[in-house]
């Protein structure tokens, strides 16, 4: 990824193209013990910053596979500016906890 930079954590993964041809990147969850209870958001830190070029952005969307787990991102913008700790929030949507 040409004119962007990643600074990450000691449990953090860099975020990766699940196929070789996807437009987007996926972000893992850092591997931190959390309950989400029924009907909750929570805000998520990634671990990670991220440094884009002026003039571009980062978009934060839900993915189809947290979707069955009940997990929806509320969908968030990284602008080029923003160099602090990226975080995500998320509404856990099922009636039990997971």
């Amino acid at each position: 990824l040409q004119g962007v930079a990643f600074e990450i954590g000691l449990e953090t993964c860099l975020p990766m193209r699940n196929r070789p041809k996807s437009a987007g990147l996926d972000l893992l969850w850092p591997h931190k013990e959390r309950t989400l209870e029924p009907d909750s958001h929570h805000l998520v830190s990634m671990g990670l910053a991220i440094a884009l070029p002026q003039g571009y952005y980062g978009c934060m969307v839900p993915c189809t596979s947290l979707a069955l787990w009940g997990v929806d991102i509320i969908a968030g913008v990284i602008d080029s500016n923003y160099l602090e700790e990226v975080k995500v929030v998320i509404h856990y949507t099922r009636s039990q906890p997971l």
